[in-house]
């Protein structure tokens, strides 16, 4: 049982990872003024994050990831059979990389946007110190979104071979568990 939650949990920071991607381009976008209730997790969260996280979920069933996925479970089960002990040690060593992945590949996700959000608001600084006179605030707000569903748009193609790399990392995460 400890095992299966430990394979769930690795499982579902794949799918935390690119939810947080969507988060932090919501943050620097300016789309987190105003979260949306999600009724199903009873939370609020912010849009983009919700579309990268139903985006991802959509992914999986289509490109074939959740064979994937069972695969992994199948062959966690040929080096950790049931009733042999469990790898204490090996347990926390996975979740502890599988954490630090997570983090990592919502930074990588979502980076080159957050670099270009933030080039903006570098831009409409400088702006804002040459012409004193211009209210930044009355379109530097719809700049900024404009750039960020641009920017969307141009990077969603990238998104597919982003998610597949942390499924076979997943997986390689499942996989490494053995029985001692």
């Amino acid at each position: 049982m400890v095992i299966g939650a430990a394979l769930g949990f690795v499982v579902q920071l794949l799918f935390t990872a690119v939810q947080m991607a969507g988060d932090l381009i919501d943050v620097t976008g300016g789309f987190s003024l105003q979260p949306a209730y999600d009724p199903l997790a009873m939370t609020q969260n912010a849009t983009i994050g919700r579309l990268h996280y139903l985006l991802a979920t959509t992914l999986l069933f289509t490109s074939g990831g959740h064979l994937l996925l069972v695969k992994g479970f199948a062959t966690s089960y040929e080096g950790m059979p049931v009733g042999g002990e469990v790898p204490v040690d090996q347990l926390g060593a996975v979740l502890i990389q599988a954490v630090s992945m997570m983090f990592l590949a919502a930074l990588q996700i979502a980076g080159p946007m957050v670099a270009v959000l933030l080039l903006a608001d570098v831009a409409l600084a400088l702006l804002s110190r040459a012409a004193p006179a211009l209210n930044i605030f009355a379109f530097g707000f719809p700049v900024k979104i404009m750039l960020t569903l641009l920017m969307l748009g141009l990077t969603f193609p990238l998104l597919p071979p982003a998610l597949d790399a942390l499924l076979e990392h997943g997986v390689q995460a499942m996989t490494s568990l053995r029985s001692g």
